[in-house]
């Protein structure tokens, strides 16, 4: 199933809209980083002598000088990815995954989304914001992107919500079709992506992640209120077992606004999905739920236990995946995840993103 792809059709951008701020004495470099600090903390130029030096690429494609194009690195080599194959039984081997676009200077002005193999893109809304969108006689759409990275101090990856809603126009210029998707995201440097390296024997006691998780749940279509919920914990965890490399992950979604955003949350289970590594269940992987009392999960959303189960990517099934980001392999300092389960067809599917940061070793 394509979600949203009809309404990218029309999108065939001849400039992108919007503009960064024009404080006097800023150097383009600067205004692109304070425009892109509305979207992430992710470095989105990096300049020759700072720590990340040795994410340098070659920009000259951009009209850079030679020499600029040896000192920086641009946000858009960053591949943000998710999991929606459980919604996509007729295209299950396809993921959603985005990119920004950044002009010559490193500041974000559209998205490049692909879905089901097919391309879109979404130019930035005016002014320094996380909007994007387009209208034109026969649609409009519009997308927020909500990273959380900069509230757990990443600057290596990112991960968040990426909240989609268009309108499609009839001949009278009338309303005839409304759709939301929402789909959580994650991405890194793939320079600092430390996971294929990773080696339990390189550490000498478990490792703990501290972040947030952000979660969906529920068809991706849906408007009606109480068809679909969305979920949030600040403290999840992320261990990366020492003995094992299993991958334990834990959150507890309780219901609670945003002071800062006004953003609702809502109430559903206590979550712990393992990602085996090694042994007799190596390739395989875990979720459960956990009823908390005083905590009522909403009629329609109630998940069943996976057992353990193949880790697979078809439709209807679980995935658990995770990246960890760093200088060196036995030190990782950054770790984003994306989790999507889908007990059977007729069961609310779950989809969720993580990031966070090493914890330091207790005594």
């Amino acid at each position: 199933m394509n979600k949203y792809i009809a309404l990218l059709s029309a999108l065939a951008l001849g400039a992108c809209m919007g503009g960064g701020s024009n404080e006097v004495g800023m150097t383009d470099y600067e205004r692109a980083a304070a425009s892109n600090a509305a979207i992430t903390g992710m470095v989105s130029r990096i300049q020759d002598g700072d720590s990340y030096g040795s994410l340098s690429r070659s920009a000259s494609h951009r009209g850079a000088s030679a020499r600029d194009g040896l000192t920086t690195v641009f946000l858009d080599n960053v591949l943000f990815e998710s999991a929606d194959k459980q919604y996509d039984t007729e295209h299950p081997d396809y993921d959603f995954t985005m990119r920004f676009h950044v002009d010559a200077n490193g500041r974000i002005d559209a998205i490049n989304m692909v879905d089901d193999g097919e391309t879109g893109v979404i130019a930035r809304a005016p002014g320094d914001t996380n909007e994007f969108g387009f209208t034109d006689e026969t649609e409009s759409v519009q997308a927020f992107v909500n990273l959380f990275g900069v509230k757990k101090g990443l600057t290596y990856a990112d991960f968040g919500f990426l909240d989609i809603h268009g309108q499609t126009f009839d001949e009278n210029g009338n309303v005839d079709n409304v759709t939301q998707f929402i789909m959580p995201i994650a991405g890194g440097y793939e320079t600092k992506n430390l996971t294929s390296r990773m080696d339990k024997d390189d550490f000498d006691n478990d490792i703990v992640f501290e972040g947030i998780a952000v979660a969906d749940v529920g068809e991706p279509s849906t408007l009606a209120e109480g068809e679909r919920l969305t979920l949030r914990d600040d403290s999840a965890t992320l261990t990366f077992k020492q003995d094992t490399g299993n991958e334990i992950f834990n959150a507890s979604f309780r219901e609670w606004t945003d002071e800062t955003t006004g953003a609702h949350y809502d109430n559903w289970y206590d979550v712990e999905a393992i990602k085996y590594n090694s042994g007799e269940n190596a390739g395989k992987a875990s979720i459960a739920f956990t009823e908390v009392a005083g905590r009522e999960v909403a009629a329609g959303f109630t998940a069943t236990n996976s057992g353990v189960v193949d880790n697979n990517q078809a439709a209807h099934s679980l995935s658990v995946g995770f990246n960890y980001y760093g200088d060196t392999p036995d030190a990782p300092q950054e770790a984003t995840g994306i989790i999507h389960y889908q007990h059977v067809p007729t069961e609310q599917p779950f989809l969720m993103g993580f990031g966070g940061k090493l914890q330091p070793e207790q005594p």
